[in-house]
């Protein structure tokens, strides 16, 4: 599959955040690395473009697609339905809900009913104590050999609504990455630009 022609029409209908070199990468590696994908779960919104992406991308069986999050105010609203129609015959759920929350945990647990999750991407809060809470409640469900995902390895600011939070990128997703997640798993780090965005891949 082209993976460049298929982000390039996926995002015609649905806005992908990732830019399009560092997601076609992304999926070219996760697809040489597994090579069955039946459940994928992200945690963050946006508009579901990424997961939509990945989801057509990956998938090669019985399929599950499972998206956390809660739409900040500033956003284009999630629209849930129009996700579930691009990435069907796979399931689509959707939880409305803060991802830290244990009863959030619990509706992650209800939907796998046993099954692992193959694929996890973390793109939710970007705050380091965030993104390790994300980390620690829900890479216990990752298949092995399986994938973990982070997204905004590079970004040089904690910017929400155009408010700048002052953050040390040690306190960010970017901390978090350097410090523990790329020194602990063989990993790949993809890079289309060094002050925006960035894709950690970890290899389960």
């Amino acid at each position: 599959m082209h993976f460049g022609y298929l982000y390039d029409e996926i995002n015609k209908e649905i806005y992908i955040q990732q830019l399009r070199q560092e997601a076609v990468t992304l999926a070219s590696v996760i697809r040489s690395y597994l090579k069955n994908v039946s459940v994928i779960m992200e945690i963050g919104l946006r508009e579901g473009g990424n997961l939509t992406f990945l989801s057509t991308a990956l998938f090669t069986q019985f399929t599950e697609s499972i998206a956390i999050g809660i739409e900040p105010e500033w956003e284009m609203p999630f629209d849930a339905q129009k996700v579930a129609k691009q990435i069907a015959p796979a399931t689509f759920h959707h939880i409305k809900a803060d991802s830290h929350l244990l009863t959030t945990r619990q509706q992650v647990m209800d939907i796998l009913a046993g099954r692992m999750i193959d694929v996890l991407v973390l793109d939710g809060d970007h705050t380091r104590a965030g993104v390790q809470l994300d980390d620690e409640m829900y890479s216990p469900f990752l298949s092995r050999p399986g994938v973990k995902v982070v997204h905004d390895i590079n970004m040089s600011k904690y910017v929400v609504k155009g408010v700048d939070y002052g953050l040390e990128q040690r306190d960010t997703v970017v901390g978090y990455w350097k410090d523990v997640l790329s020194k602990q798993y063989p990993n790949v780090a993809i890079s289309a630009a060094s002050d925006l965005c960035g894709i950690g891949v970890v290899l389960l």
